[in-house]
């Protein structure tokens, strides 16, 4: 930019010494014109890629401002999923103990009349020995377990 402005000086410095030694007027405006037209291209090729600068920077702002978007979006959408889990969570633990709860409670009954009952004689094919046969598969297959949840 320093070369052009000092060439610029220099052939303006040219054009009015020959204007003032030889009256060539013409010369002076031709080598004006030649500098203008010179000077708008370089004008206009400034513009344009300081225009497409600026379009590049609009861009890239907008770029920036979708991820920083998406990204929130992701956050309260992950955040939303997790409390979910964690209701569910509750939800399965609560059953969970009321369910050993139950079963404890059955067991202890059961535990009760097994000491009663198991004093009585009676016959294999009655009913209420079915159901103590049943009720010891029970207490074999569910026995209140540790919690599972803390």
């Amino acid at each position: 930019m320093e070369q052009l402005s000092q060439s610029i000086s220099r052939d303006s410095a040219d054009a009015s010494s020959s204007t003032a030694a030889g009256g060539h007027v013409g010369s002076g405006e031709a080598m004006g014109r030649g500098l203008s037209t010179m000077l708008e291209s370089i004008i206009k090729e400034f513009d344009s890629k300081a225009n497409d600068a600026f379009n590049s920077q609009d861009q890239l702002s907008g770029s920036l401002d979708r991820l920083v978007q998406g990204k929130r979006t992701i956050v309260v959408h992950s955040t939303t999923r997790v409390e979910d889990l964690e209701r569910q969570t509750d939800g399965v633990e609560a059953t969970i103990n009321s369910s050993t709860k139950g079963y404890g409670t059955t067991l202890g009954t059961y535990q009760l009349n097994r000491g009663i009952l198991g004093n009585l004689r009676l016959r294999t094919a009655s009913w209420l020995m079915n159901l103590i046969k049943l009720i010891q598969g029970i207490e074999n297959t569910i026995l209140p377990k540790p919690k599972l949840f803390y």
